[in-house]
């Protein structure tokens, strides 16, 4: 079983940094949806893991809406001294911002080697792997570039900072999985393709 900390916890560092109920409401269905994948692909003894992730995955999203890059590294030592508090030891993925949105979080990809080199050194977080949202494509396969890089990115960090022990690349959505399979991801999004597109006027 996968440790987190305990959702009270989780939740009251959600709403520190968030009010507006748009993206407390996001990231609590975010949340229900990983619970529930995690019961429904065999994960059930690590739901309560993958539900705190889905919780906190976009946690500096609302307040810091043009800032990720700077404020993540502050974020990364509060899930630290978190889960020293809990005397556990959090897995966690790195966020890349690999087309250097500002509406999207994660670290830019010259600031990712730091960043993993600084995650390496807390002793209560431990990085399983890279993730990325690449911007929407405009056409057919228009993201291979992006996931081709973020491959190349991961196997780099993986192979020179952690000893090949990462596992996971998770990339790729509904309308695009296939080609980010294709460039090494082995963690998708694809609520849209179980549940429907979002109603964004609810």
């Amino acid at each position: 079983m996968k440790a987190c900390p305990a959702r009270e916890e989780a939740l009251a560092l959600l709403k520190k940094y968030n009010s507006e109920p748009f993206h407390i409401q996001h990231a609590l269905t975010v949340e229900g949806v990983m619970r529930w994948c995690a019961n429904e692909l065999g994960y059930g003894a690590d739901a309560d893991f993958w539900a705190t992730v889905g919780l906190l995955h976009d946690v500096d999203f609302e307040k810091w809406p043009e800032q990720h890059c700077v404020k993540a590294p502050e974020l990364l030592q509060e899930i630290e001294k978190a889960a020293g508090r809990l005397e556990l030891c959090q897995d966690i993925l790195l966020e890349v911002n690999i087309g250097g949105e500002a509406a999207k979080s994660g670290f830019s990809p010259d600031q990712i080697h730091a960043a993993a080199e600084m995650a390496r050194a807390l002793p209560h977080v431990q990085v399983r792997g890279l993730m990325t949202i690449p911007p929407v494509a405009a056409e057919p396969h228009g993201n291979l570039a992006y996931f081709e890089k973020m491959r190349w990115l991961y196997v780099d960090i993986n192979a020179k900072i952690y000893d090949n022990k990462m596992e996971y690349l998770s990339m790729g959505m509904s309308g695009d999985f296939a080609d980010a399979i294709r460039c090494g991801s082995n963690m998708i999004r694809v609520g849209t393709a179980i549940f429907g597109a979002r109603d964004y006027t609810k």
